[in-house]
């Protein structure tokens, strides 16, 4: 290209950006006299947000930002009000993640299980609202893909395969789009940053706070460029900046934390005793699954019709991608990545209905419309390759990320103008947050973004991944004081006192536990649960009928030639006794885990667990002694209902543990 070429380009690129600024100037003022609030019904139970009262309904802002006849499209808003009577006048406004992520579907989640949230609305209303395409807003970009996207990638088609039928399936959804007038081209950023604008002016807001999460922290920091006036303070978690370097290529994201996995566990005596070249055999899982794939069993269900995944090293590089998000798994890591080694089918069951209960969580065509605009305006086929080629473990794993080009040739034509991939330059108060063990928004994307940012604070959070940072108090309060006096100097040095390598190395595996708990969740019934109930109830009988013979015993002293000897009845007794104190405690830590930290219950529960060890083993021998008795007095135990449940409790509380242990 030529200087003169070159300079008339770059002429004419500043004369686009400049008309695309203008439009969005023209129509949100146009949106300043029309666009209002129109209240409509929640998507959720009122009660589900309880204490909280929210008001739900809608905003129409144009679906052509750049045409004054546009058409409307509607946006679901939902405002959860402060428990306070008279809140402060400048509300906290979430934006979520994805892109494409739904935030009405989730509200009650958050406003339930967030303790973050639950501080904002002691003293502020929150206001959510669906993006255009996700959730409940429109237009809907074909749903059709957010099946068929998982579908081709969990049933274990070959990469040919899998990319004929990923174009396929994006060539017959933007036929579908094309016959509905619905145009892609107006999904991005810089859009979703001036109906960002125009809700705030529905609702009569002078200023207001962003939360932003993962991708909504890149929509903040469009807003933050757009309308900065309107804007007290900006709270951005999971940063990612419209700058970001190779956003397409995924190798070198997860290679990054595996390493990271491995040093800090190397660090530890107790984890490096435990789980020795952890990160070696996290590579070598993915590089196993490559040349060994296998099936694992899921639940049917309407939103994944399919009753299989088969687990190659695409499919468990996602997996595991998926795994360091969490900062609550982050330190079950090391045995997650053990049990998968030994390929715990359990553990790799919960991975795999976790992963397909989740597949309509994020509007796959809102995420390659908004992706394939902005990111692929930043790279190409042959720079991914290159990327992903830098890490050879993975190169193969995410061989697909080359496809990316296809795809969005194919989906979103328009790509971003150079002006919108610049960094923002801002000096509203802003604070980022960054997880050290976050896989797709690292904290030198947090960096980057704070170099154009005056008047920015960035709290790194160690052993911290993706999301659930605001779990941790430390987190919690230095995003409150924040948001409470975003001018005030931040004191970050708790962040500096968390542990850095808090790895659990004492798990005790039930892999029939964690079937059991997925058949609870999914509503399948399984034989661990069935034998666990029947022992239950057995054992219950047991004890009433013994308790009943002591009763009518006191009142009428003759024995009886059905009556159970004393050795039956007392072995009995301490046998139910046993069994049902093991079964409750099992409960109580199922219970006790499922509260603090889900996430352990893919593998079993946490600790050496010695009580329930100790009452487990207690019941087995008595169970086991039971049967002895029964075998050496057979005439008498068949002429005894006790010898019946007695028998028959023992032998299912036997199933049931073995089932626990060994499903």
């Amino acid at each position: 290209m030529t200087d003169r070429v070159a300079g008339a380009f770059h002429h004419l690129s500043a004369l686009a950006a400049f008309v695309v600024l203008v439009s969005n100037v023209v129509s949100a003022a146009g949106a300043e006299s029309s666009s209002k609030f129109e209240p409509g019904p929640c998507p959720f139970s009122q009660s589900d947000a309880a204490p909280y009262h929210v008001d739900c309904g809608s905003v129409a802002v144009p679906e052509y930002r750049a045409r004054t006849d546009s058409p409307l499209v509607r946006l679901k808003v939902a405002i959860v009000r402060s428990a306070m009577a008279h809140p402060l006048h400048d509300p906290v406004v979430f934006l979520e993640g994805g892109p494409g992520g739904p935030s009405l579907d989730v509200l009650t989640l958050r406003v339930r299980g967030s303790p973050l949230v639950q501080r904002i609305l002691q003293s502020r209303d929150l206001i959510y609202w669906d993006q255009r395409g996700t959730g409940e807003s429109e237009p809907h970009l074909c749903r059709t893909l957010d099946v068929e996207w998982f579908r081709n990638a969990e049933l274990g088609f070959s990469l040919e395969e899998e990319r004929r039928r990923n174009l396929a399936v994006f060539k017959s959804c933007a036929a579908e789009l094309a016959r509905a007038h619905t145009d892609v081209t107006q999904f991005g950023t810089e859009t979703s940053a001036a109906d960002l604008e125009d809700i705030r002016i529905a609702l009569a807001v002078n200023s207001w706070n962003l939360y932003g999460g993962s991708y909504g922290t890149r929509l903040g920091l469009a807003a933050m460029r757009q309308t900065p006036g309107h804007i007290r303070a900006a709270l951005l978690d999971g940063v990612y900046p419209p700058n970001a370097p190779q956003p397409i290529a995924q190798a070198w994201r997860l290679a990054r934390v595996i390493d990271l996995l491995g040093k800090r566990c190397g660090e530890d005596l107790r984890c490096n005793a435990r789980y020795p070249n952890i990160a070696a055999r996290t590579y070598g899982v993915i590089e196993r699954a490559a040349r060994d794939p296998f099936t694992v069993p899921v639940t049917r269900g309407d939103a994944f019709p399919v009753d299989h995944l088969v687990v190659n090293d695409r499919l468990l590089a996602l997996g595991l991608f998926q795994a360091f998000y969490d900062t609550r798994l982050v330190p079950y890591l090391p045995a997650l990545i053990e049990q998968i080694e030994r390929r715990n089918q359990a553990t790799f069951e919960a991975m795999a209905q976790s992963l397909v209960s989740n597949v309509n969580d994020v509007r796959q065509g809102v995420f390659f419309a908004v992706e394939c605009r902005e990111s692929m305006a930043m790279t190409d086929a042959a720079g991914i390759a290159t990327s992903n080629a830098a890490t050879p473990r993975l190169n193969g794993a995410f061989a697909d990320d080359a496809s990316w080009t296809q795809y969005c040739d194919t989906w979103q034509p328009s790509r971003a103008l150079p002006r919108e991939l610049e960094a923002i330059e801002s000096a509203i108060p802003t604070l980022l947050v960054a997880g050290d063990f976050d896989p797709v928004t690292p904290p030198a994307y947090a960096e980057l973004a704070r170099e154009a940012l005056s008047s920015s604070t960035l709290l790194e959070v160690p052993n911290a991944g993706h999301s659930g940072k605001n779990s941790l108090p430390c987190v919690v309060g230095v995003e409150s004081t924040f948001l409470a006096n975003p001018l005030a100097r931040l004191d970050t040095r708790c962040a500096d006192r968390l542990p850095r390598a808090p790895f659990e190395t004492q798990v005790l595996v039930l892999p029939g536990l964690t079937r059991l708990l997925v058949g609870l969740q999914t509503g399948s019934l399984r034989l661990t649960a069935l034998a666990a109930a029947v022992a239950v109830v057995l054992q219950a009988a047991c004890i009433v009928v013994i308790l009943g013979g002591a009763i009518r015993r006191r009142f009428h002293a003759r024995q009886t030639a059905t009556t159970p000897d004393p050795t039956l009845r007392r072995i009995v007794l301490a046998a139910g006794g046993s069994a049902m104190a093991a079964f409750a405690w099992l409960s109580y830590q199922v219970a006790t885990a499922a509260a603090s930290n889900p996430n352990v219950l893919l593998l079993g529960l946490e600790g050496k667990q010695g009580v329930l060890v100790s009452l487990a083993a207690v019941a087995t021998v008595l169970a086991v002694g039971t049967i002895g008795i029964l075998l050496l007095n057979r005439d008498g135990a068949r002429r005894s209902l006790l010898g019946w449940l007695g028998g028959a409790g023992a032998a299912t509380y036997l199933a049931g543990e073995f089932l626990m242990i060994h499903q």
